[in-house]
C-alpha cells in the first residue's frame, strides 16, 4: 500500500500495431525512496517518492507486468491504496494492488474499475488494443493530472500525465526551475482566480494553463488511431459509479418503521466492517507482517469520535494520535482527552508550536500547488509526529462532513434559506472584492467568476436531488473533495511514509449514510445527526468515563484548525510587518495591485479574518518555491 508520484508522457511514432516481445514493458528499479523509470511502447516516465515498501520485505506494489505469450502486455501502475484489496487479492489470486489491478483489467477490461473501492489514480497500458486508461478514485483523494496540446488540424500532439500539475509544455515544475517572466505565462488565470474565490482549486481548474485536474471518478481512454500505432490517439471519456445516492431510500414508506436503535445497530455493523478492512490495509499484502503501529487520529470532532467508539467496539486498534495547540482558542484537547479516557486508549498527544508555519515549502512542494487551508499544515506535522513514534497507519473521520452534512455554511438549509444564498457562502472571496484586488494586467487576462460555476451545477440543482441539505453534500463531494480534503490527507501523511484510512468513506458505509432520509443526516437542530446518535448508543461509551461536563457528541466542528491567525497577529506581526514593507513580493508583481498585501493583512488584524491572507501567503510561498527566491516563508 503506498502513494507514488508519477509522471509520464504518451509516446509516438512507434511502428507496428503488435508490439512482440521486443516492446515489452522495461521498469528500472531503484532503493526504495529513489526515482524508478517505466518505458513501454505507449507511455513512458518515472516514479518519484516511493512512500511505502515493506521494511520486511522490501516489496512494493506500484507496478506490475502481466506478459502474455505473443509478446502482448497489460502494464500496471498504481499510486494509492484499495479498501477492498484482501477481498480482490483472494478471488484473483494476485497480491499487491497493482496485481490486483492487471489481473482485473485482464478478465474485465474498463469494467473491471468499477470493483475498486480506495483512495488512488492509476494507469493501465493494454498492448493487446494499443490502449491507455487513466482513472482517480471516485472522491479523488488521490491527485491525477492531465495535459493535452492539439495541432491546428486538431491532432493530438502531446498528452502527458501526472500526480502534480504540469506546465504548459507538459512537465512538473521543479523548484528554482522558472524565472518570475516564465512563471507568470504559465500561470492560469481562470485557476488562480478560482483559488483565491474558494481557497482551492475545483477540478478540472488547476494553477497552470493547459493542465486540467481529473474530476473524482473520471476516467480517460486513449486508444491508437488507425490499423497501426503512429502516434495519434482517440479519447473517450467515462466515469467510476458513486458510492453515494442521496436518494433517502424507503423514507417515504417505511420511514415510521425506522428506529433510532435499528439505524445505529446498522451502522454499528457496517462501520465496525470498514474499520477491520481499514486496518487490515496496514498488513503488507507480501509478507503479512504490520508496517507498523495503527492509531485513530483524534481531532476533537464527531466524525473521529465515530471512528474511535467503532475501532474501541471491535478491539481492533488501541492507541490514538492527536495534536493540541496550548493557549489557542482552537485547541480541543480537553474533548479528545475525555474521549481517550471513556475508551481506555494509549493516546500519543503531539503540542505544536508556531514552528509549524517551517514545513510550508515542503507542503506545497508536496501539493504541486498553493493550498489555502491550514489544517494542511496540521495533517503534515501529524504525519511526521505519528512516524517518529512507530506510527504507520492513521484511522480518520475523513468524509463525515461531505456525505453527512457536517458543514456550518449548510445552516438555514431546508429551513427557508434560498439555495443561491447558500451558494455564494461558498465564496472566499466575492468576485467584486477579487476584482478590486487584481493587478489590471491580470484581471485583463481573466473572465470574472459571478456565480459558482462548477462542475456539479447541474447535478446540485436538478430535481432529482430535491433536497437542499443533500444537494449541498453532493456539490461538496465533487468539488471540495477532490480539489482540497482529499488529497490533503493523503499526500500529506505520504510526506513521512504514513498512510490513511477513512472507514467512513469506504462503499459500504457511504451507501448506507446517504440512503437514509436526510433528517439523518440534518436533523434540522444538529448536524450529522447519525453520527452523534450512534455515539450516543455505544455500549462502550457507557461502560467507561467520561470528563465531567463533556458531552462526547456535541462538539462543534474544528477541522484540526492552526491558530496561523493568532500567531499572525502575535509572534509573527512585526516580521510581517517588515516583509510587507520592504516590497519583496513576487504577488504584487504579478497577480495584486500594490498594496494588497497591506490592506489584507490590516484587515486581518482588525478583524481576525485570515483566510484570504493566509491564501495569498500561500501563493507567495508556491511562486518563491519556482522562482529559487529566499526565504520561501518570507517573513520566517
Amino acid at each position: 500500500m503506498s502513494f507514488i508520484h508519477f509522471s509520464g508522457r504518451f509516446s509516438t511514432g512507434v511502428e507496428g500495431g503488435n508490439t512482440g516481445s521486443s516492446n515489452a514493458p522495461v521498469v528500472t528499479e531503484c532503493a526504495p525512496g529513489q526515482e524508478w523509470t517505466f518505458e513501454t511502447p505507449y507511455f513512458s516516465g518515472n516514479l518519484k517518492a516511493v512512500s511505502r515498501a515493506c521494511r520486511s520485505c522490501g516489496e512494493s506494489s506500484n507496478v506490475h507486468v502481466v506478459r502474455e505469450a505473443d509478446g502482448q502486455f497489460i502494464f500496471a501502475l498504481f499510486s494509492g491504496f484499495m479498501a477492498n484489496r484482501r477481498e480482490l487479492s483472494e478471488n484473483l489470486a494476485a497480491v499487491g494492488e497493482a496485481a490486483i489491478l492487471s489481473q482485473l483489467w485482464l478478465r474485465c477490461g474498463s469494467e473491471a474499475l468499477k470493483a475498486l473501492d480506495g483512495a488512488f489514480a492509476a494507469v493501465i497500458v493494454d498492448s493487446r488494443h494499443e490502449s491507455v486508461c487513466l482513472v482517480r478514485d471516485c472522491y479523488g483523494q488521490a491527485p491525477l493530472f492531465r495535459s493535452v496540446e492539439y495541432s491546428v488540424d486538431g491532432e493530438c500532439t502531446r498528452f502527458a500525465v501526472a500526480t502534480r500539475p504540469m506546465l504548459p509544455d507538459g512537465r512538473v515544475p521543479e523548484a528554482a526551475s522558472m524565472t518570475v517572466s516564465e512563471l507568470t505565462s504559465a500561470l492560469d488565470p481562470r485557476g488562480v482566480d478560482c483559488f483565491f474565490a474558494y481557497n482551492y482549486f475545483i477540478p478540472p481548474l488547476t494553477v497552470f494553463r493547459g493542465c486540467r485536474a481529473f474530476m473524482g471518478g473520471e476516467i480517460w481512454k486513449a486508444k491508437a488511431s488507425g490499423d497501426s500505432f503512429t502516434g495519434e490517439w482517440n479519447f473517450t471519456e467515462d466515469r467510476l459509479p458513486f458510492p453515494w445516492s442521496f436518494e433517502g431510500v424507503g423514507a417515504s414508506e417505511h420511514e415510521e418503521h425506522i428506529t433510532s436503535k435499528s439505524i445505529c445497530d446498522e451502522l454499528k455493523d457496517i462501520l465496525g466492517a470498514a474499520s477491520a478492512q481499514a486496518a487490515d490495509l496496514n498488513v503488507c499484502a507480501f509478507c503479512g507482517r504490520n508496517f507498523g503501529e495503527s492509531a485513530v487520529l483524534l481531532s476533537g470532532g464527531i466524525d473521529s469520535t465515530a471512528i474511535a467508539v467503532s475501532v474501541a467496539e471491535k478491539r481492533l486498534v488501541n492507541r490514538s494520535f492527536s495534536l493540541s495547540f496550548p493557549g489557542s482558542v482552537f485547541d480541543e484537547a480537553d474533548k479528545f482527552i475525555a474521549l481517550i479516557s471513556a475508551l481506555n486508549m494509549e493516546s500519543i498527544v503531539c503540542n505544536m508550536s508556531p514552528d509549524v508555519m517551517d514545513c510550508l515549502p515542503a507542503v506545497l512542494e508536496q501539493m504541486g500547488h498553493p493550498v489555502g487551508d491550514a489544517s494542511f499544515l496540521a495533517m503534515a506535522e501529524a504525519g511526521k509526529a505519528a512516524a517518529s513514534s512507530g506510527i504507520a497507519q492513521l484511522l480518520t473521520g475523513d468524509g463525515g462532513d461531505e456525505l453527512a452534512g457536517g458543514y456550518s455554511r449548510m445552516e438555514g438549509l431546508g429551513k427557508g434559506l434560498p439555495f443561491n444564498v447558500y451558494l455564494r457562502r461558498l465564496f472566499l472571496v466575492p468576485p467584486t472584492a477579487r476584482y478590486a484586488l487584481y493587478s489590471d494586467q491580470f484581471r485583463n487576462e481573466l473572465m470574472i467568476l459571478e456565480d459558482l460555476e462548477l462542475p456539479c451545477a447541474s447535478m446540485g440543482n436538478s430535481s432529482e436531488h430535491s433536497d437542499d441539505p443533500d444537494r449541498a453534500c453532493i456539490i461538496d463531494l465533487l468539488t471540495l473533495m477532490p480539489g482540497n480534503n482529499g488529497p490533503k490527507t493523503l499526500l500529506m501523511l505520504a510526506m513521512n511514509n504514513v498512510t490513511p484510512a477513512a472507514p467512513l468513506m469506504s462503499a459500504p458505509v457511504a451507501r448506507f449514510l446517504t440512503s437514509l432520509p436526510s433528517r439523518w443526516r440534518n436533523s434540522g437542530s444538529e448536524s450529522k445527526a447519525i453520527l452523534r446518535e450512534f455515539i450516543r448508543s455505544s455500549d462502550v461509551l457507557r461502560q467507561g468515563r467520561s470528563a465531567p461536563g463533556i458531552d462526547l457528541s456535541r462538539q462543534t466542528k474544528r477541522m484540526l484548525t492552526v491558530p496561523v491567525g493568532e500567531w499572525y497577529s502575535g509572534p509573527f506581526r512585526e516580521q510581517i510587518s517588515q516583509w510587507i514593507s520592504s516590497g519583496d513580493s513576487l504577488i504584487e508583481e504579478t497577480i495584486f495591485r500594490c498594496g494588497t498585501l497591506d490592506k489584507t493583512f490590516m484587515k486581518h488584524l482588525e478583524t481576525g479574518e485570515t483566510r484570504v491572507f493566509r491564501a495569498i501567503l500561500a501563493m507567495e510561498v508556491f511562486m518563491r518555491i519556482l522562482t529559487g527566491r529566499e526565504p520561501h516563508v518570507p517573513f520566517r
